[in-house]
């Protein structure tokens, strides 16, 4: 679906920058018409000081030179304003020229893409001079680039807007089924993400996404959402230019950019709807600070949002597993540290289970201190809490956590490796009350028992969708895996106390890998003490080949017949 002569372009953003650059390539290859949107005005003739003047610093000079003396002379940024207003509207005259001895016919109206009325307006008496709108490219953008903290809701807004709530209006004004090309200028930001531009990955992304939702509703238009990565002008300043040097990204050269978007456009058998153009951005070196890390991390958790958590559900209650609160440290750590990765925790406990009841706290905390630094280790103190109605702390979860950049070395364990159809299998104990856990920790297959303190389990998990696992994902360890060992004492202590029990601390717990879902592995479990009201195990997970993923050492849990009942089938709600 190649572009006629007759095909007439809206395009947001199209007066200036690289946007400009492409309208003028294209008007050189189809000869075609556009209506360029921008918010420069350019009403009001170039004032008599600015003649014979070229770039800004000979401007700067005929500007002040005929200010007159005295008080009530401008500011430098009142001046810097000046300056950018008068080359924006140079700019967008030049823009004109260059379409027009390219061959192609165009107008620009000067308009906010947020004023849907004067947009509209606007559109309808450009359509009345050039002819039906065929084809919208939306070109606009903002950038607002700072660390996230250092965002405000004003950035955020400023690039968003433009972006999405700009392409809502224009599609209000020219609806996707009238057009024949849809073109959206996203960015590799919303691809691969960015620094300092989460808002602006955030933006793009969703132009992606509406690119293919658009395409396959209108396969009568052509749609287009193209990933550009940095290019050697436009937003792209002195300042960025050096940092994208420093990074080994190199810039699209503007006249290459243009050409791929006529080529793309001038192609009648393409289908993709998102096209991305230049280098990954890879991210810069992380440093480590040279402070101790103190960071806190704010979490809103929902039910609805972690749909795993209604295969975990004690008493009627979905409840965070023990596993899991260990993957929230874990996970947040490896985040803060880039190239540092999670291999030993110490001193994990539990201090007050998170229950998604009708009292769910609305907010918790994670609070990361920094303990201790070596070369290529760091330890870290996490402490998760709450805070009650009455504005007073509840904890939850404590560990020590170590990361190291080196992996641990792959160690063979000498464990067995049962087989066959000697032991007991594992699917009853799900239905039976031992174990009250739903379809997405049900990992047990087979139990052998090697004496009246030791049993080995043989495992295999099922997939678990990256939707099911929502703000928990499968990175620096596999939660699921880690439940599953512990599910060994589970059922040691109902075989051998008739009492049902949950983990309430680990001494030690050493991840060296994380089985594959649908791979079997094993967990050896060695029960070290126990009482009535406690047990304490030591717990191998191993693959096939013996080779060591996890070990957890003084696995601690609290054991009580009064469990039982919250552990029947009837009790265990939508996982029975």
């Amino acid at each position: 679906m190649t572009v006629s002569s007759y095909a007439v372009f809206v395009v947001s953003g199209g007066a200036r920058g690289v946007t400009a650059r492409c309208v003028v390539a294209l008007a050189a290859r189809f000869r075609c018409a556009f209506v360029l949107l921008g918010r420069t005005p350019v009403d009001q003739p170039e004032p008599a000081w600015a003649a014979g003047a070229s770039d800004r610093g000979a401007l700067r000079q005929q500007f002040l030179r005929q200010l007159p003396a005295g008080s009530g002379r401008p500011t430098p940024a009142q001046v810097e304003r000046q300056l950018d207003a008068l080359l924006a509207h140079r700019e967008v005259d030049a823009t004109l020229r260059a379409i027009a001895e390219a061959g192609g016919r165009a107008e620009y109206l000067a308009v906010d893409i947020a004023d849907l009325p004067a947009l509209q307006a606007g559109l309808q008496a450009a359509a009345a001079r050039l002819g039906a709108v065929t084809g919208l490219i939306h070109g606009a953008g903002v950038l607002r680039d700072r660390l996230i903290e250092q965002k405000s809701a004003a950035d955020l807004a400023a690039v968003y807007d433009v972006k999405v709530r700009g392409l809502e209006n224009l599609l209000r004004c020219l609806p996707a089924a009238s057009l024949r090309h849809l073109v959206l200028f996203s960015s590799v930001a919303g691809f691969y993400g960015n620094v300092g531009q989460t808002d602006y990955a955030l933006a793009n992304e969703i132009l992606n996404k509406t690119a293919h939702l658009l395409a396959r509703q209108h396969p009568n238009c052509r749609v287009l959402s193209v990933d550009w990565g940095p290019w050697d002008g436009g937003m792209v300043g002195p300042e960025l230019k050096r940092m994208f040097e420093a990074r080994g990204i190199p810039l699209i050269a503007p006249a290459a950019g243009a050409q791929v978007l006529a080529d793309a456009l001038a192609a009648s058998d393409e289908h993709r709807a998102q096209l991305l153009v230049g280098a990954p951005l890879a991210p810069p070196p992380f440093e480590l600070p040279t402070e101790p890390l103190h960071t806190r991390l704010l979490r809103r958790l929902t039910l609805a949002g972690n749909p795993f958590l209604l295969d975990h559900v004690v008493g009627g209650h979905a409840v965070l597993p023990f596993a899991d609160a260990l993957n929230w440290i874990a996970n947040s750590c490896e985040h803060l540290l880039p190239g540092y990765r999670f291999c030993v925790a110490e001193d994990v406990r539990l201090l007050k289970g998170i229950v998604f009841d009708e009292q769910l706290p609305p907010e918790f905390v994670l609070d990361l201190a920094e303990h201790r630094r070596e070369p290529g280790m760091i330890r870290i103190e996490a402490r998760l809490w709450s805070q009650t109605p009455t504005g007073l702390p509840r904890y939850h979860y404590q560990a020590t956590v170590e990361l190291r950049v080196e992996r641990p070395l792959e160690t063979v364990v000498s464990l067995p490796l049962p087989s066959g159809d000697d032991g007991v299998p594992g699917a009853p104990l799900y239905l039976d009350g031992t174990l009250f856990h739903g379809p997405a920790f049900r990992g047990v297959e087979r139990v052998y028992q090697h004496g009246p303190l030791s049993m080995t389990l043989a495992c295999r998990l099922s997939p678990i969708s990256s939707a099911e696992q929502g703000q928990f994902p499968v990175r620096a360890l596999n939660a699921f895996a880690l439940d599953q060992q512990l599910q060994g004492v589970v059922i040691w202590a109902r075989q051998a106390l008739r009492a049902a029990s949950l983990p309430a601390a680990i001494e030690r717990y050493e991840h060296v890998a994380s089985p594959a879902f649908g791979v079997r592995f094993f967990v050896a479990v060695e029960i070290t003490s126990s009482s009535d009201s406690s047990a304490v195990a030591n717990l191998t997970a191993y693959d096939a080949e013996g080779r060591l993923l996890s070990r957890l050492t003084g696995a601690a849990m609290t054991v009580s017949p009064s469990l039982n009942g919250l552990f029947a089938p009837h009790a265990a709600g939508p996982v029975a």
